[in-house]
């Protein structure tokens, strides 16, 4: 069949050219308009799904960087809550310190 379509179109091209031309434009412009088609069907499908593909990473990132911020903090308040505690036993040692001086003293 295809050895038969190959002979005919061969056939028009030798004997009708400007034919031969117009049927393989017409084909052409037929085959265009068809993958045009496909592509905006195809893009008016894939729109959407793109949009909240995005929409769920920016979610995720603003998650992501939500959850880096609190960590931080929470390291922050960690070192400030042991560093208090540092001077807090400092201080104590200090007095306690004094005061044995002060024993030592009577």
């Amino acid at each position: 069949q295809l050895k038969e379509a190959i002979s005919k179109n061969e056939r028009i091209l030798q004997k009708q050219p400007e034919e031969f031309a117009k049927l393989t434009t017409d084909c052409l412009n037929q085959y265009l308009a068809k993958t045009k088609n496909d592509h905006d069907i195809l893009v008016n499908i894939l729109e959407p799904i793109q949009k909240e593909a995005l929409e769920r990473e920016r979610i995720k990132q603003e998650k992501l960087k939500k959850e880096e911020e609190e960590r931080i903090e929470k390291e922050r308040l960690q070192k400030k809550k042991e560093e208090e505690l540092r001077l807090q036993k400092k201080r104590e040692e200090e007095l306690r310190l004094q005061k044995q001086k002060e024993e030592e003293l009577r």
